[in-house]
């Protein structure tokens, strides 16, 4: 299994202390709070017959929730799979959706930004059966493996540490087209350490002053506290599960 797949996998049996983290309310400043599972459908009203089906899964042999993934990520295979576990249709569906925003996903990295103008590159990292952002950060996540890596194919060593940036960047493959997550690569908010040790009121307070040096003062808005916030909470879990070595 790919290495940042595993990071995320899930043993069955911890799938409640999962919800019961993205359902933790977070204090970021006084009185306001935020939750990392703000978009997650596990939610307290399911939570309980959530942790509940946990026994039938694991009575169907289901150890983790990759696997529990490939057992329902289709209407027939949910149809059947609801016949052999027992669990309601609507957990399952609960299950599908929130394994689905919690897993990261594959994304060609001749897509992501920036890389996307490297062609020569990419296509030599093609050619050495890299094709995703996650081939990458699962065999090259160690900077003596990329050093090799340099020599092997006749890159630079500090071009392949600002791609695997950009890879760990973008690792769970959403956003890939969004502007703002590129601006706070570009201002320097460029790893989830860096965001991990932050706060959101430095966070903000570099984003209105990059506006202001690029002249782009009224093309963008600046990010709302709680959004900071949240996506400081959320590098930090993801600081803590998989991290590069630059």
């Amino acid at each position: 299994m790919n290495k940042i797949i595993e990071a995320y996998n899930i043993k069955i049996e911890k799938i409640p202390e999962l919800y019961e983290m993205l359902n933790n309310e977070i204090e970021y400043a006084k009185g306001l709070t935020t939750s990392l599972g703000i978009v997650f459908w596990g939610k307290s009203e399911f939570y309980n017959e959530i942790k509940k089906s946990i026994p039938n899964l694991l009575r169907t042999n289901i150890n983790d929730i990759v696997t529990l993934y490939e057992k329902i990520k289709t209407k027939g295979k949910m149809e059947r799979f609801i016949v052999e576990s027992s669990i309601e249709n609507n957990i399952l569906r609960v299950l599908k959706h929130d394994i689905e925003l919690w897993m990261p996903k594959s994304v060609d990295i001749s897509l992501l930004p920036i890389l996307k103008e490297k062609t020569k590159e990419t296509l030599i990292l093609n050619k050495k059966g890299i094709k995703t952002q996650l081939d990458f950060l699962s065999d090259f996540e160690d900077k003596n493996e990329r050093i090799k890596l340099s020599k092997e194919i006749k890159l630079d060593i500090a071009l392949l540490d600002e791609f695997i940036k950009i890879c760990d960047y973008f690792r769970m493959g959403s956003k890939v087209n969004a502007i703002r997550p590129i601006l706070f690569y570009k201002m320097g908010y460029d790893t989830f350490e860096k965001w991990a040790k932050s706060d959101y009121k430095s966070i903000i307070k570099r984003f209105e002053q990059y506006l202001k040096e690029n002249g782009l003062i009224g093309k963008y808005l600046v990010p709302f506290p709680k959004e900071i916030a949240n996506g400081i909470e959320w590098a930090k879990v993801h600081d803590r599960l998989f991290k590069v070595k630059y």
